[in-house]
C-alpha cells in the first residue's frame, strides 16, 4: 500500500471497474446505472456520469466514493476497503488526505442533494402542467378503470408518487402503447414513494401497480395505498402499521410466495387473484371475471384469514439444527464430492501410515502428479485435473524436485506448470499449539494464512507430510489429537473444500496389520476424525513367501491398502514396484553421473497374489457356508474338487461365479487354493448316500497369513 493517497485511489480505481466486478452496469447517454445493492428494486437507482469519482442511488440515497462502495458491499471499514483495493495491508489514509477525502464527500453530497432537488422540481413541473383526464385515455380504457386523481402527459398517464408527508418527490410515467416500459423522473426518489386512492376507514390494502390498485378501489371501497415496486410494499406496510393502521397485503400471483413470507412476518392478511388464464393481477381478474369476482376475493381471503388455524408453536432454540429425514427428493441428494472415487474426497481429512523408509514422500509426490494431470495411475482415475499444495517439512526444494524428475520418468507423466506447488523448506508447519490457559489446543495464525493461499490458488487437494510436526502436543493423547485433527478438517478442509492428506507413521512391530488402522501411531482421535484411511507397507516375508518373490529383493515393493477401523478388514489393496532413475543432473564429465532416485511403478503380483484379497475370503467364506442346492436351500453338504458325473457339488461352478472368471481359470485358481492349503480336503459322511466322501474346507488362519490380512478377531 506504500505510495497510495486518496487521488491515487480513485484514479487507479475507476468506479466503473470496481462497481461492474459486483453488479451488472449499463451504459445510457453518458451515465453509467446498476440496480442499487442496498436497497431492493427492479429498476437501476444506482447511477453515476462517466468518468466521474462518486455514485449515488437516488431510491436509497445511498452514495460515497469508490471507497464507499467497497466498505459498504463487503461490510468493512475504510481501512480494510482500502486494503482490499490495492492488495496492501489495511493502513489509514494520511490526516491530509483524510481531510481532503471528507471535503470532496461533503461537496459530492451537495452536489447530489442538488440534483435530487432538481429532479424533484422538474417532476412537480411536469404534474402542474399535466392535464386532468377528460375523455379516452388509452392505457386505462385497456385497463378498464377510472383515472383517480392521475393525469395525462399527451398520450401517457402521470401516476404522481408522494412521501410519507404528502409531498410529490416522483411520477411515474405509463405509455399509452401496452408493452412500453414504465418510467420515473430521473434523479427523483422512488423508495417509500406511493400514491392513494380513497379516503381511509380504519382498514388499508396495500399493492404495487396502479391499474392494480384501481380495480381493487372499484372492488371494495376500502382505501388503497400503491407501491411502485415489490420491495416498496414491505417498507410502506411497516411504516403504516408502526402508525397503527390496519394493513391488508394484495398480492399478484407471480410475487404471492415472498407476500407471503411478508405477510406472516407482519402478521397481517394477505390476499391474491385466483389461478387466470390470462395475467396474475387484480386488475386481470377484474377484466377476466368482473369487479364483483374481484370483492368476493377480497371477501373470502379475510374470512380465510380471521379462521386460520392457530400458528404452531415456535421450535425450541438449539445450537444444534434439525430437519425432517422425509423431506427431500433421491435425485436432489447430491453426489459425494470425490476427487478420486474411493481415495480422496473433497473438504475431507485423511490419513496415510507408514513405517519410515517405505516410499510414502515419494507415493505422495506421484499421488500429486497424477491428481494434477487428471491420468489414471495404479486403480486411480481423477475425476478432473487438481492444483496440489504439497508441504513437506522434512525434504528441501531440490530433494522434492529430483523425486518429482524420478515420478514423471516412471510414470510417464507429469503436470503443467502451476497445478503442483512445493512448500520451500518450511522452517515450521506448526497449525495448533497449547494454550495454557484453556489447557487445550488452538490455531497458530498460520493456518488463516494457509487457508487464504488455498483459496488464492484454487487449491484442490493439500498434501501434508508429517502430520505429527502441524501440532504441539502429545499423538497418544486423544485429547490432543482430536483437536488437532479437528483444526485441519474444520478450519481448512470444509471451509475451503480442499482435501487434506496428512502423512503419518505407523507403531512399531506392525509389519503383519497391512491395512489395518490399529497399525496408524498415536491416539484412536487421529483415525476417528479422519475420513478415509490408508497404510503404505514394505513387502513382508510372508507375502514374498506366498508371491514368489526372493526375500532379499522383497524391500523393492511396497502395499498399499484401504484402512478401517477394526481388525478384521478385507480391502482393496494396490502393490507398487520401486524403480531407480538416475537423473540428467550430473555435470559433465563426472565419472559419478546424476543423482539416482527411487520412484513408484504399479505392480501386478502372480499366483494368488494376482486377486483381490476381500475377492478371495468371499470365496471362502463361501466354500465354509456349504453347497446350496438349486432351489436355494442350504444342504449341509461341503463343496468337493471333482467333476466327475456331473457333480453340482463341484467347487469350480462356486468359484467361477463369485470370482467372476471363466471355468479355465476357476481351476487354475482353486489348484492354488489347494496347494497353498487355503482350501484343505477332508472326509465327511454323506447321510443322503449314506457314506463317507471327500469335501472341502477353508483354512481362514493360513488364508490370512497367506493374503497378507490382518488377524480375525
Amino acid at each position: 500500500m506504500k505510495g497510495y493517497d486518496f487521488e491515487a485511489i480513485k484514479q487507479n480505481f475507476p468506479l466503473d471497474e470496481v462497481i461492474g466486478r459486483t453488479l451488472k452496469i449499463r451504459k445510457a447517454a453518458g451515465w453509467y446505472e446498476a440496480l442499487c445493492p442496498f436497497h431492493h428494486e427492479t429498476t437501476p437507482s444506482l447511477k453515476f456520469k462517466e468518468n466521474d469519482e462518486s455514485w449515488h442511488c437516488f431510491g436509497c440515497g445511498e452514495h460515497g466514493d469508490v471507497i464507499d462502495f467497497v466498505a459498504k458491499m463487503e461490510n468493512v471499514t475504510t481501512q480494510e476497503a482500502i486494503a482490499r483495493l490495492t492488495g496492501g495491508k489495511a493502513i489509514e489514509l494520511s490526516p491530509e488526505d483524510r481531510e481532503r477525502r471528507q471535503a470532496w464527500l461533503q461537496a459530492e453530497e451537495l452536489k447530489n442533494q442538488a440534483e435530487r432537488a432538481a429532479a424533484i422540481a422538474q417532476a412537480n413541473r411536469r404534474w402542474d402542467k399535466a392535464t386532468p383526464i377528460d375523455g379516452a385515455n388509452a392505457y386505462l380504457d385497456r385497463k378498464q378503470v377510472a383515472p383517480w386523481g392521475t393525469r395525462a402527459e399527451g398520450a401517457s398517464l402521470l401516476v404522481p408518487m408522494w412521501d410519507s408527508e404528502g409531498e410529490l418527490v416522483n411520477v411515474q410515467t405509463i405509455p399509452a402503447k401496452d408493452g412500453e416500459k414504465k418510467l420515473f423522473q430521473k434523479g427523483s426518489p422512488t423508495v417509500g414513494a406511493r400514491f392513494y386512492i380513497g379516503i381511509g376507514f380504519g382498514r388499508v390494502i396495500i399493492c404495487e401497480g396502479f391499474a392494480t390498485g384501481a380495480s381493487i378501489f372499484e372492488a371494495t371501497a376500502d382505501k388503497v395505498v400503491i407501491a411502485f415496486s415489490q420491495g416498496q410494499v414491505a417498507n410502506i406496510a411497516k411504516e403504516m402499521m408502526s402508525a397503527g393502521v390496519s394493513v391488508v397485503i394484495a398480492a399478484d400471483r407471480k410475487a404471492l410466495d415472498a407476500m407471503q413470507r411478508l405477510g406472516a412476518e407482519l402478521d397481517v392478511p394477505v390476499i391474491a387473484p385466483p389461478v387466470l388464464e390470462k395475467g396474475d393481477d387484480f386488475n386481470d381478474q377484474m377484466i377476466e371475471q368482473g369487479v364483483d369476482a374481484v370483492a368476493a376475493t377480497f371477501r373470502q381471503g379475510l374470512i380465510d384469514y380471521n379462521n386460520r388455524p392457530e400458528p404452531a408453536p415456535e421450535a425450541p432454540t438449539c445450537a444444534i439444527s434439525f430437519v425432517d429425514a422425509m423431506d427431500f427428493k433421491e435425485a436432489d441428494i447430491p453426489l459425494r464430492p470425490w476427487i478420486v472415487p474411493g481415495a480422496l474426497l473433497a473438504g475431507s481429512t485423511h490419513i496415510l501410515a507408514a513405517p519410515g523408509g517405505t516410499g510414502k514422500s515419494v507415493f505422495t509426490l506421484q499421488l500429486a502428479l497424477m491428481l494434477a494431470s487428471g491420468r489414471e495411475w495404479a486403480k486411480w482415475k481423477p475425476k478432473r485435473k487438481c492444483r496440489v499444495l504439497v508441504i513437506n517439512a522434512e525434504d528441501d526444494i531440490h530433494e522434492q524436485r529430483r523425486r518429482m524428475v524420478a515420478a514423471q520418468t516412471v510414470m510417464g507423466f507429469g503436470a503443467e506448470r502451476g497445478q503442483v506447488l512445493l512448500a520451500d523448506a518450511p522452517e515450521s508447519i506448526l497449525m495448533s499449539t497449547s494454550d495454557p490457559v484453556k489447557k487445550s489446543l488452538i490455531a497458530t495464525p498460520l493456518v488463516d494464512q494457509l487457508v487464504q493461499v488455498i483459496k488464492h490458488y484454487k487449491i484442490d487437494v493439500v498434501i501434508v507430510d508429517p502430520f505429527a510436526e502441524t501440532f504441539d502436543g502429545d499423538e497418544n493423547s486423544n485429547g490432543d489429537t482430536k483437536w488437532a485433527m479437528k483444526i485441519w478438517r474444520d478450519k481448512i478442509a470444509r471451509p475451503t473444500g480442499a482435501a487434506v492428506y496428512l502423512v503419518h507413521h505407523t507403531t512399531k512391530g506392525s509389519e503383519d496389520k497391512a491395512g489395518s488402522a490399529d497399525v496408524i501411531r498415536g491416539g484412536g482421535a487421529i483415525v476417528n476424525s479422519a475420513r478415509l484411511a490408508a497404510t503404505l507397507f514394505v513387502m513382508s516375508k510372508g507375502e514374498a513367501s506366498a508371491l514368489n518373490v526372493n526375500e532379499d529383493q522383497r524391500f523393492r515393493y511396497v502395499r498399499y491398502d484401504d484402512a478401517k477401523s477394526n481388525n478384521s478388514l478385507i480391502g482393496a489393496r494396490s502393490w507398487f514396484e520401486k524403480i531407480s532413475v538416475v537423473l540428467q543432473n550430473g555435470h559433465a564429465g563426472d565419472s559419478d553421473g546424476g543423482d539416482e532416485v527411487g520412484a513408484l511403478k504399479p505392480w501386478q503380483p502372480e499366483g494368488l497374489g494376482a486377486y483381490e484379497p476381500a475377492q478371495i475370503m468371499k470365496l471362502l467364506a463361501a466354500i465354509e457356508d456349504g453347497f446350496v442346492d438349486e432351489d436355494g436351500v442350504a444342504t449341509d453338504l461341503p463343496f468337493g474338487r471333482s467333476k466327475a458325473g456331473g457333480s453340482k457339488r463341484w467347487i469350480g461352478h462356486l468359484t467361477a461365479d463369485v470370482m467372476g472368471v471363466e471355468e479355465d481359470e476357476a481351476r487354475k485358481l482353486l489348484g492354488m487354493l489347494l496347494e497353498g492349503k487355503l482350501v484343505v480336503e477332508e472326509t465327511f459322511h454323506n447321510p443322503i448316500k449314506g457314506r463317507d466322501e471327500k469335501g472341502l474346507k477353508p483354512d481362514f488362519e493360513v488364508a490370512n497369513k497367506a493374503l497378507g490380512l490382518s488377524p480375525i478377531g
